[in-house]
């Protein structure tokens, strides 16, 4: 995937940001996203509450046309593996997720995939 430019690094930047601060007010784990209630849904469905790392970044990811959010879930994996299984690591904390999803946008922001995604690893918090 070779993504527009610059310009996709910065939406994709600008969404990991706003991920983070869904993850900061609702996260979950073993799920997607979930309700009040604790019913899972859809990411983007108004009754989201919470979200795991991966659901944010689809629910976060507001802009048209979208960056992939192939794009988005490559740059964090490229910092934390499967983020599905990251983010449901048993002992993770939300505060981790946000501020690992924060991390990311910072070193994604300019950052060109096709570099080589495995160079820019962050350290584990």
């Amino acid at each position: 995937m070779e993504p527009a430019g610059r310009h996709e690094y910065m939406k994709a930047s600008r969404i990991l940001r706003r991920a983070s601060a869904l993850v900061r007010r609702g996260w979950i784990q073993g799920d997607v996203a979930a309700d009040a209630d604790w019913c899972t849904c859809d990411p983007e469905d108004p009754a989201a509450v919470r979200w795991c790392a991966v659901g944010a970044l689809q629910a976060a990811n507001d802009t048209r046309p979208y960056p992939g959010n192939v794009l988005l879930e490559m740059l964090l994996e490229a910092h934390v593996g499967d983020a599905g299984k990251w983010n449901d690591t048993e002992g993770r904390t939300a505060a981790e997720v946000a501020a690992v999803m924060a991390a990311v946008a910072d070193a994604s922001n300019g950052w060109d995939i096709r570099q080589g995604l495995g160079r820019k690893l962050l350290a584990s918090p």
